[in-house]
């Protein structure tokens, strides 16, 4: 038996040489040619040559393909003159992903060899492939691949009951559609050339090179906005950025202030400025004789009953100045049942004071950083961060069911929002899936331009209008 023909030497040198790319997604279509070597079963007599061939192909899911090719060999005959050869194919291509760029094939379907020439006639057969597939770019794949046919019943049996044809095939790929765009999108490493402070976003593009570990940054590399007391005022705007939880705010995030009466008596307990050791007593506090609060205190956790905003406290609960439960990182939940006590400011916490995805109300949460780019369902490189802090955050609460909503403005067809926002929100859910998201955690849907936060009259409320949003749905 001849020497068979080795691929290993091209998929080592591709793997060398590419650059990172995501796999296919569903709907995708990829549109190739390639150089073929041929070995032709013995019993045939013909010459082993190279050839050519082109291939058509359609993805129906994000690793299953659907794929049709047809060659060309034209060899000569030890018995006779020149045979042109063409091998049709229709198959199934299983694409498994090795590692970030790089896929394993593995296909199989249905062969019909076709001769012309010195040898006319046509059989039918089973085929196999083998081979990896390497993206070169997020829209261009280098395909190496050996390929093996088995006629049970060939044109030449009068001479041989089967044969056996192997093949070689090199080519390039075009895919088209749904495709997620090429590049990593796993975050530099700390200290790495490209991003120095670790945020998912280079140092060419990062305006805030400097951004604390783990902190979620916008695209250009800054901190999200954060509101750290939570009234509803960013710390960026907020002159009051310690205002006791549920008060209300003005716009400036400070507490709303009521007139004060007449000088003489500015904390109206009806003792005289002159003659009242504690002149900014609360409204409405019983005082002693010198407007200081009488000193009552009913639950007996240190602080008297006219100021203490947590009158019932149970025995034994360190409180703070206003006798509620000490709450030392301001989560809104007591130190004293809080398992989580440095959470950082601004963060949903659940009952026990550690961190969660999602508020407890059950608000939408817009995935603040997370992009695309115009038109595409592509999600950009800087988005890493924030997805993969939100998929850390699923995989630590796995009985809980998420959709992932996607959202755009106005612009454009209904029809053409709605699919792109259903492409981005699909696109998010495999990024999570990827990165260890149980797949059945994760519903996906496209709202297009149905549901938008702000008015669409301007730019800066149509960026606002596309988004994408977590919500519990159990």
């Amino acid at each position: 038996m001849r020497t068979r023909f080795s691929i290993a030497a091209w998929a080592a040198a591709s793997l060398a040489v590419a650059t990172p790319a995501s796999p296919q997604a569903a709907g995708s279509i990829e549109f190739g040619g390639f150089g073929r070597f041929t070995q032709f079963d013995n019993s045939l007599s013909f010459s082993d040559r190279a050839g050519a061939g082109g291939r058509l192909g359609f993805f129906l899911t994000r690793n299953v393909e659907l794929e049709a090719s047809v060659g060309y060999t034209s060899t000569s005959s030890a018995t006779g003159p020149s045979v042109d050869h063409y091998p049709i194919y229709g198959r199934l291509v299983f694409n498994a992903p090795l590692v970030s760029n790089v896929a394993l094939l593995l296909g199989g379907g249905f062969v019909q060899n076709i001769y012309r020439g010195g040898l006319r006639g046509a059989d039918n057969g089973a085929s196999g492939l083998a081979g990896f597939r390497v993206f070169l770019t997020n829209a261009i794949s280098l395909r190496l691949e050996g390929v093996g046919d088995y006629t049970p019943n060939p044109t030449n049996n009068a001479t041989s009951s089967s044969n056996i044809n192997l093949g070689a095939q090199a080519g390039l790929s075009i895919h088209f559609g749904n495709y997620r765009a090429a590049g990593s999108t796993r975050p530099a490493r700390r200290g790495s050339g490209g991003d120095s402070d670790g945020d998912g976003v280079a140092d060419g593009s990062d305006s805030c090179r400097n951004t604390a570990a783990g902190v979620p940054v916008d695209r250009v590399g800054c901190p999200l906005p954060i509101d750290t007391d939570q009234d509803g005022v960013l710390d960026a705007a907020d002159r009051c950025p310690n205002t006791t939880p549920g008060a209300r705010v003005d716009g400036s995030g400070c507490e709303a202030q009521t007139a004060v009466a007449a000088a003489a008596d500015a904390d109206r307990d009806g003792i005289a400025d002159t003659a009242d050791s504690c002149p900014n007593t609360p409204a409405g506090t019983p005082v002693d004789a010198a407007g200081c609060p009488r000193a009552t205190d009913a639950d007996a956790d240190g602080v008297a009953d006219a100021i203490d905003i947590c009158a019932n406290t149970p025995a034994g609960i360190g409180v703070d100045a206003r006798g509620c439960p000490a709450d030392s990182d301001r989560d809104g939940v007591a130190d004293a049942i809080d398992q989580c006590q440095s959470t950082p400011p601004g963060t949903y916490v659940g009952p026990d004071g550690c961190a969660t995805l999602l508020p407890s109300d059950n608000r939408p949460v817009v995935l603040e950083g997370v992009n695309f780019n115009s038109g595409s369902a592509a999600v950009t490189g800087s988005s890493a961060a924030v997805l993969d802090w939100v998929a850390r955050a699923l995989i630590a609460e796995r009985e809980v069911l998420i959709e992932i909503g996607g959202h755009t403005d106005n612009t454009g067809s209904r029809a053409t929002n709605l699919s792109l926002s259903r492409r981005r929100a699909d696109a998010v859910r495999s990024y999570l899936v990827q990165r260890g998201v149980p797949s059945n955690q994760l519903v996906s849907r496209g709202y297009g331009p149905d549901s938008p936060i702000a008015s669409n009259a301007t730019a800066g409320n149509r960026a606002r209008n596309r988004r994408v949003e977590l919500r519990r749905i159990n």
